[in-house]
């Protein structure tokens, strides 16, 4: 008898098909197994605002069989207990070898020293450059430095037509970014057991202040596409989406600060799978299911519909992605990133700590002035101290 696994997703638009293609795949290919795959829509409004809050709506929901989720839903699931881990799997007869995810990927699912997901894309970020007003600029060379990306930024904004008005920026992107910064400043988000805020610090209110001024240079828009920005901090969907087809644009690596760090997914972190179902029938389909995605025709199928980079090195290794990179010769600037990517941590706080850092940054520039140093300062310790509040609670739990 066929066993039935039903399958909630995020991925839509051009990429839905690809999942689609993808399921379809799988359940060619096994016939005791059938995945249902359902666009998780429910409780999420048109511009996917809710997903990006402190809670996604399926956590008051049944879940299904097999669930997609950003990472930093993964520790409130399982404290929730509503996912089961993943170790017993993953070392099993069917198992995966830990060594061939990149370094540190398997880090952003690990919770209270278990594995409770598979991440199964690699979403660095990195600067997309609009050409053309370098070129009107006069900039003959693309930033590699946050100090180069400060100085095109001013260089680029002017009013380029006399009204009195900016037309020109320079520089634009999420304020949900803001973590990369304080990577790279040298501070970090958690102190290494997790258990108190560490991006409360002076390389972190250096990062806000440098963010807050190069932000001075944003037009009133995250839209590169719009043609009047010269760089924007972005994802791997802007490349693969066209949306900027119209441009001529470059993409290059995400400018260096005191340390090279990246991220391996978005504001959410990494895009995962986790096993809601606990009949051992259907937990072990849903292993089959989720063990597709790390195998080379699966995880192929997964790259062609999203263009995201594979987190297995057998797989970006392999003669079949290097094909598959080739057509797309901006992506380098992504792969390359790989190799300091960092886990956003792994803990029920972390998307409280996403919102306050993300308030600190709206907090930091307030009509086109950026904040001092000091300013800085006392905004993150104000913000800080909420996370610190929601870390002691567990900690005394």
């Amino acid at each position: 008898m066929r066993k039935t696994l039903t399958f909630e997703h995020l991925v839509s638009d051009q990429r839905g098909s690809g999942m689609q293609a993808l399921v379809d795949g799988f359940n060619a290919r096994h016939a005791d197994v059938e995945v249902t795959p359902r666009l998780l829509t429910d409780g999420i409004s048109d511009d996917g605002t809710e997903m990006f809050g402190l809670l996604p709506p399926y956590l008051g929901n049944a879940l299904p069989d097999v669930v997609m989720v950003y990472g930093e839903f993964v520790a409130t699931l399982a404290d929730q207990d509503r996912i089961r881990p993943l170790d017993d799997f993953i070392a099993g007869p069917d198992g995966i070898d830990r060594a061939d995810f990149v370094p540190g990927a398997l880090e952003t699912v690990r919770y209270r020293e278990q594995t409770w997901a598979l991440p199964i894309e690699g979403n660095p970020y990195a600067l997309f450059c609009n050409l053309a007003l370098f070129e009107q600029a006069g900039i003959g060379s693309l930033p590699a430095t946050w100090g180069d990306v400060f100085q095109a930024a001013i260089t680029l904004t002017a009013d380029t037509d006399g009204d009195g008005q900016t037309d020109r920026y320079g520089y634009t992107d999420s304020t949900f970014q803001a973590p990369l910064f304080m990577w790279q400043a040298g501070a970090e988000l958690l102190s290494e057991d997790l258990t108190r805020v560490a991006f409360d610090s002076e390389p972190g209110a250096q990062a806000l202040k440098y963010h807050a001024d190069l932000r001075t240079y944003s037009p009133p828009h995250t839209h590169l596409e719009r043609g009047d920005v010269g760089m924007k901090l972005s994802i791997i969907e802007n490349y693969f989406s066209g949306r900027y087809e119209h441009l001529d644009y470059a993409i290059v690596p995400l400018p260096h600060g005191r340390r090279a760090a990246n991220s391996f997914g978005g504001a959410g972190s990494a895009l995962c799978l986790a096993i809601a179902c606990r009949e051992p029938e259907c937990e072990q389909a849903a292993w089959r299911f989720l063990r597709w995605f790390t195998t080379q025709q699966g995880l192929m199928d997964w790259v062609r519909a999203t263009g995201h980079v594979p987190l297995l090195r057998s797989v970006l290794e392999s003669a079949e992605y290097q094909e598959f990179a080739a057509r797309w010769p901006k992506l380098r600037a992504f792969i390359e990133q790989l190799g300091i990517c960092r886990a956003r941590p792994c803990v029920p706080e972390y998307p409280l700590l996403k919102w306050a850092i993300n308030g600190a940054v709206h907090e930091s520039q307030r009509d086109d002035r950026s904040c001092t140093l000091s300013e800085a300062r006392e905004i993150l310790h104000r913000h800080a101290a909420q996370v610190q509040q929601a870390l002691d609670r567990r900690v005394r739990v």
